[in-house]
């Protein structure tokens, strides 16, 4: 009766391995193969039978896995920037209204992102600031600086503030100089001026108003 159930018991056995091997791997083994990950080692698995999908290589793991670099931290500082092509651009179109005697320049304002290191890793542009000099006669003259500053202007708005760089509407200075080369200076916003103009204000009232801003 023993070697009977010896005999049964090895029987078993057989037939298992043998369901196993045609109907392929156990629960076990099914649930460890989908732990998985690709390229990775088990040890102790049995041979021939864990064949992972993919091997994911360190130079194929970063094509498909790229490495983000994080921007490099900075501080912003205030700074401006010449814009020579748009100096240019102005001088030309002050040049074609006969307005020789009056000197553009434009520039960028905006932040310096300055590195740890003290270098500065990229502009941002803010807006477009405009410069300008011009030659009178005599700078008591108030009038004749308002009507002046009116027909720069006028010229500064033919280019509106969405095709200049930035995205804010600048400021805009203008310096006078007389024939005994005293100064006065205006500054003031792009905004202010428009207004001022397209309510008719001109001469002496213009010059008035920019003055005190």
């Amino acid at each position: 009766m023993k070697l009977k159930n010896n005999l049964l018991l090895l029987g078993l056995i057989i037939g298992l391995g043998f369901l196993t091997a045609c109907n392929g791997p156990s629960r076990s083994l099914q649930s460890l193969i989908g732990t998985l990950t690709a390229g990775e080692v088990v040890e102790n698995s049995p041979k021939g039978e864990i064949t992972p999908t993919a091997f994911v290589s360190p130079s194929n793991r970063e094509e498909e896995f790229p490495i983000l670099t994080p921007q490099q931290p900075c501080a912003f500082v205030w700074a401006s920037q010449p814009l020579p092509e748009e100096s240019r651009k102005f001088q030309e179109l002050m040049n074609e209204k006969n307005l020789e005697h009056v000197r553009v320049a434009a520039e960028a304002f905006g932040e310096n992102c300055v590195g740890a290191d003290g270098e500065v890793v990229r502009f941002l542009t803010m807006q477009t600031d405009f410069r300008i000099a011009v030659n009178v006669r005599d700078i008591s003259r108030k009038d004749e600086m308002g009507n002046t500053a009116a027909a720069v202007l006028r010229v500064i708005f033919e280019i509106p503030v969405s095709e200049l760089p930035g995205t804010q509407p600048g400021y805009i200075g203008i310096q006078f100089t007389d024939e005994q080369n005293q100064i006065l200076n205006l500054w003031f916003k792009r905004e202010l001026a428009e207004k001022l103009l397209g309510s008719g204000v001109d001469g002496e009232d213009l010059f008035t108003a920019l003055q005190m801003k």
